[in-house]
């Protein structure tokens, strides 16, 4: 069993027991490793600790969400996006808007020329 198996099937652990207290040796065992090295590993390849994906999963919402990125000066750039998405992209998808909270994520990049990086978050389902 390779490593991404293993993580796959420790991911689909927590996301069963995201409701649960965690414990890091069941979580490991779900991926038939240690706790020490499962760590280790689950960091090396996602990028963030075990604790942070437990923490994200359990803030955002289980639900299918539509990820539109964008670039530029705020407040505009951002408006433009939400616009588009409301007036171009549901009318042309077979997707329409969920119940749920709606994200905007502004993302940690150097802007030298004043842009700022952002992503809108929306939850979709099937129409």
């Amino acid at each position: 069993m390779d490593w991404i198996d293993r993580l796959n099937k420790a991911v689909a652990y927590m996301d069963e027991h995201l409701e649960e207290p965690m414990d890091i040796r069941l979580i490991a065992a779900a991926a038939n490793t240690s706790h020490f090295h499962f760590q280790r590993m689950f960091a090396l390849i996602s990028g963030m600790t075990v604790a942070e994906y437990i923490r994200k999963r359990r803030l955002i919402p289980p639900l299918t969400w539509a990820v539109f990125p964008g670039k530029g000066k705020m407040p505009d750039s951002i408006q433009v996006v939400w616009k588009r998405i409301f007036s171009e992209w549901f009318p042309a998808m077979d997707y329409e808007h969920a119940e749920g909270p709606e994200l905007e994520v502004y993302l940690p990049e150097p802007c030298d020329d004043g842009e700022s990086s952002f992503e809108v978050w929306i939850p979709i389902v099937k129409k």
